[in-house]
């Protein structure tokens, strides 16, 4: 699997060789299947994380897990927590669509 992923890489994406990259990470496990591929193969990465405050103290976990995630892997862990529900409200959007814009702006 490993070495698929970096043919696809390589191939699809040649540039990020040599990049540094901001891998966001909610604590899935897709996004921390990203993030261990990416560091086994030895990609200098970063880890992004968005707590949106939305399922209370499980968001929390989230953001506890992913920055577990970034010390136990030893790269640098950037978050920033948001009050989604109450900026959907001022804004008088969704709260995916305010996820989202929050998530771009940041």
């Amino acid at each position: 699997m490993i070495s698929a992923f970096k043919s696809h890489l390589k191939t699809t994406f040649p540039f990020v060789g040599k990049a540094k990259l901001l891998v966001a990470c909610s604590g899935g496990l897709d996004s921390v299947a990203l993030v261990h591929l990416l560091h086994n193969l030895n990609y200098d990465i970063a880890i992004a994380h968005c707590n949106f405050n939305l399922r209370e103290r499980e968001s929390d976990e989230d953001a506890l897990f992913v920055e577990q995630l970034a010390s136990d892997l030893n790269v640098t862990f950037h978050m920033e927590g948001f009050q989604t529900k109450r900026y959907a409200k001022e804004e008088g959007v969704s709260t995916q669509m305010a996820a989202r814009d929050l998530r771009y702006a940041w």
